[in-house]
């Protein structure tokens, strides 16, 4: 009995705990719902006449007042019928605080010359801290949620996971379903504090079956649930389970005969080993449970009627994955890793698969270095699988370095990274650079001072535009860089100074092609072409040098040798060079396209060769009526010249009469023909 009421006396003092606020403090006064409150007004209210007024609404017929004169309450609406409440020298005192004591209070102060005082004091009632519970949820998606609750106003809540502090604020925090330790969660307000701490346990895995009767290997993933199936009944049945080791040796895990359970000292302590009715349920297994086992059954009679074999591989589950990237000179290296056993990695380049297979740790892929686009890791074992994603960005090109003291053009490559110099020392200057676009106040500018970027509309939320210590970095340059731009320095005696800069940004040389084209005028042009801005080119054969300035060069068809041809620009240079083999003859194509005009010829070649042929042939008969007639008269004068021997030839004259052509025909059909005989008159002998 005595006890009761000593725990009840303790209990009611616990609960009447004072607060003391006063008049004079600018802060909140803050006291606990039941709890005492000393509402300290004037420290000699023999001095005053006071008037304390709740403010509840700015109409005053509304607000509650309390009048106190010479230290004695004359008038009060503010604490009708509670009898906790009074007012003793000064100090309004309330035994139990209720919610409603909670406002905005007023006091006046009236002197004995009649001159008043205010002040104004804001109470705040909280409810205190109940008793603290904590509780987990484990959820399928491998996240432990521990939830904390309270009872109490303007609750505040405070996480530590082994002495170490966690997350704040929230009233519950996820962890990994395998975290393990003393977790606490810390509640307060402005009038209380308490505590709870709980011991955590990783959460239980999904349900793995297996079974002796299973020709494949068992998987398990570590803190799974494994259910293994050794008899349908274990009634009546001596049961032994052997564990192979890496010794060669073999121990017995598990045992049942006469009905009796047996574990081995391994297995013993570890409480998530259970036997039901023929299943061995581990509740959470580890990596130790991995190997090769062997169950054996038994009769009565000691004969053995069972004997199966089966390997169980225990392995631990996908972590987090996570993607790198690494750039180079030339290519960007992309990692992926994870936590896990056997794991399998899979890329895929914008819904496109790049590569698989397996790898023990991490798994790198190659890329071009102007790859862009989502890149994306899929890692997976045997039963988990966790996937990555992130954006692939264009690696950051070299640096450059430009100064506003140059007086020649700043060049710098598309994708580069610009060092751009203002001023050795920013902090004694103002700077403004302005892009001249417009030539007028709506041009871009850029502010700093005191080395710090005040305003800036030149780089249109680009992150990746900063200013340090009076250098202007532009991570990656990109064509709308271009420009001139000034840049004003204002000294602290208020004088200004200006400097000018252009900025050109270019293209840099892509891959260089080289390309070759015979044609049948017995020329051999060689082409150049690449990708860039301001593309300047420069050839050599043999290592002697050509002509420059052009994409293009005419040389002869039976050229041979090595012709290189090189491209630059104001940022980049590359070159490319190819053997030359003299041009190949006539081509089938040739031959087919002059098939025409061969055709049109050979009608003429032929008429001309037909009236030459004519023309031998005439003259040929010509000279062998020549060769007739020549002969003939030959042996006409031999005859002649034998008959005569000494006679004289007496010669007529015969005329003939030209007739028209048509009638000496006719008289060569129709008349006789008359001889004449010519006498030869021998001479007289004298």
């Amino acid at each position: 009995m005595m006890l009761i009421f000593g725990l009840m006396l303790l209990l009611q003092t616990a609960a009447c705990v004072e607060w003391n606020c006063s008049f004079n403090q600018s802060d909140p006064c803050y006291t606990a719902l039941g709890d005492k409150l000393n509402l300290v007004m004037v420290r000699d209210a023999s001095e005053y006449d006071l008037k304390l007024k709740k403010r509840i609404d700015n109409n005053k017929k509304v607000d509650q007042i309390c009048r106190v004169k010479y230290s004695n309450k004359k008038e009060c609406d503010l604490y009708n019928n509670r009898t906790e409440v009074t007012v003793i020298n000064g100090t309004v005192l309330i035994k139990r605080v209720i919610r409603s004591d909670s406002g905005n209070y007023t006091l006046t102060l009236t002197d004995s010359d009649g001159r008043e005082t205010s002040r104004d004091l804001q109470v705040i009632v909280e409810a205190p801290i109940g008793s603290v519970n904590v509780s987990i949820i484990c959820s399928s998606s491998g996240v432990m949620r521990v939830s904390c609750s309270s009872e109490g106003d303007q609750l505040l809540y405070n996480w530590t996971l082994n002495g170490g502090p966690l997350m704040d604020g929230n009233s519950s925090i996820d962890l990994d379903e395998e975290t393990d330790g003393n977790i606490s969660c810390s509640v307060k307000n402005h009038v209380s504090h308490t505590q709870k701490t709980i011991r955590l346990q990783p959460c239980p895995g999904p349900d793995r079956f297996c079974s002796f009767n299973q020709s494949d290997s068992c998987y398990a993933a570590v803190g799974d649930k494994l259910n293994l199936l050794l008899v349908r009944d274990a009634r009546d049945q001596e049961l032994h389970l052997y564990k192979m080791l890496m010794d060669s040796r073999e121990l017995e895990v598990f045992r049942i005969k006469n009905k009796e359970e047996k574990k081995h000292e391994s297995i013993r302590n570890r409480s998530e080993f259970i036997f039901d009715n023929g299943t061995l349920i581990i509740n959470r297994v580890i990596r130790a449970d991995s190997g090769n086992y062997r169950l054996e059954f038994y009769h009565s009679d000691g004969s053995r009627t069972f004997k199966k074999h089966l390997l169980i591989n225990i392995e631990a589950p996908i972590g987090s994955v996570e993607v790198t990237i690494n750039c180079s000179s030339n290519q960007r290296s992309v990692f992926c890793s994870s936590d896990g056993d056997q794991l399998l990695y899979n890329w895929t380049l914008n819904g496109e698969i790049l590569e698989q297979g397996p790898m023990n740790g991490n798994t790198t892929i190659q890329l071009n270095e102007g790859t862009d686009g989502d890149i994306s890791c899929s890692v997976k074992n045997h039963f988990s699988h966790a996937q990555k994603t992130i954006r692939l960005k264009p690696c950051p090109g070299p640096v450059r370095f430009c100064s506003f003291n140059q007086t020649d053009p700043c060049y710098t490559a598309l994708g580069d990274k610009l060092h751009l110099p203002m001023v050795l020392n920013a902090i004694e200057y103002d700077l403004k650079i302005r892009k001249k676009i417009y030539n007028t106040q709506d041009d871009p500018v850029c502010r700093v001072k005191q080395g710090r970027i005040k305003e800036c509309d030149l780089n249109n939320n680009r992150t990746e535009l900063t200013v340090i210590n009076g250098t202007l970095i532009i991570n990656r340059v990109i064509r709308a860089d271009s420009g001139n731009y000034t840049l004003t320095l204002s000294h602290s005696d208020g004088t200004e100074t200006s400097r000018d800069l252009q900025v050109i940004v270019e293209a840099p040389i892509g891959s260089v092609n080289v390309s070759i084209i015979c044609s049948s005028s017995g020329v051999m042009r060689v082409s150049c072409s690449s990708e860039g801005d301001q593309l300047l080119y420069n050839w050599t054969l043999n290592g002697g040098p050509l002509m420059d300035g052009n994409s293009s060069i005419d040389l002869d068809e039976r050229t041979d040798g090595d012709i290189s041809c090189s491209v630059k620009n104001h940022v980049s240079h590359a070159q490319k060079t190819i053997r030359l083999k003299p041009c190949p003859g006539p081509t089938t194509a040739a031959v087919t396209s002059s098939l025409t005009s061969t055709s049109k010829q050979t009608s003429i070649n032929v008429l001309k060769f037909s009236l030459i042929a004519l023309g031998c042939f005439a003259l040929v008969l010509i000279l062998l009526f020549i060769t007739l007639c020549y002969i003939y008269k030959k042996k006409q004068l031999k005859s002649t010249q034998a008959a005569a021997g000494g006679t004289e030839l007496i010669y007529a004259d015969i005329s003939h009469e030209k007739r028209r052509e048509k009638k000496n025909t006719e008289s060569f059909q129709d008349a006789n023909v008359e001889y004449a005989m010519v006498q030869l008159q021998t001479a007289k002998g004298n």
